[in-house]
């Protein structure tokens, strides 16, 4: 974070958090570090020069997995304490979709209650949730004989999995500064899907 802050001579304009792990990979610890403490680390220490940017603004990749997993409160609730250690200990007692779920869940809260402080200082902050999207994280989770089915059976009312253009024209959409008043919002990528199963829940 140093080094991105003096190789952009002190100020950003923009960032976005996209790396992340499947609930495939093992140990389950590398989910929540890379997904939770991982990206909202990474964006806290980029405030100080997305505040020097010009209508600065940062979005971080969640995923609709954080809504349609089934919740786990403890680990949630856990993660969102910041203790990496005990957060890392529960994760390893938990399936891999339930720790991915829940990473980006806590990561959406966690985002959400930074609007204030974020606001204050001049820079917008929100999230995208995309459903599944053609790349290698979703292959390898295909390949999963537990994770493949699960995915398989997710209903997409749009009929097909997103390209990862689909993705970054969302992020773009809320980087711009056109859109400067969505501040705090996770925004939907999932060709219908969280729509479809919870469509009272908004």
């Amino acid at each position: 974070m140093a080094r991105t802050t003096e190789l952009a001579g002190g100020f950003l304009d923009g960032v976005v958090a996209c790396a992340g792990l499947g609930p495939h990979v093992l140990p389950r610890t590398a989910i929540i570090a890379v997904n939770y403490f991982g990206a909202l680390g990474y964006i806290d220490g980029l405030l100080p020069a997305l505040a020097q940017g010009e209508a600065p603004a940062a979005v971080v990749i969640s995923s609709n997995g954080a809504t349609l997993t089934p919740k786990n409160d403890a680990l949630v609730d856990l993660l969102l304490t910041d203790d990496e250690e005990a957060s890392a200990a529960m994760a390893e007692t938990l399936d891999g979709a339930t720790v991915y779920g829940m990473s980006k869940l806590a990561m959406t809260i966690g985002l959400r209650r930074r609007t204030a402080v974020w606001a204050a200082q001049g820079v917008r902050l929100n999230a995208v949730a995309p459903g599944p999207v053609e790349t290698p994280l979703l292959r390898a989770s295909l390949e999963d004989k537990t994770l493949g089915p699960l995915i398989e059976s997710l209903p997409v009312p749009i009929g097909r999995r997103a390209a990862a253009h689909e993705i970054a024209g969302a992020v773009g959409f809320l980087l711009d500064p056109v859109n400067s008043f969505i501040h705090g919002s996770l925004l939907f990528v999932d060709g219908g899907s969280d729509a479809l199963i919870r469509p009272d829940r908004v």
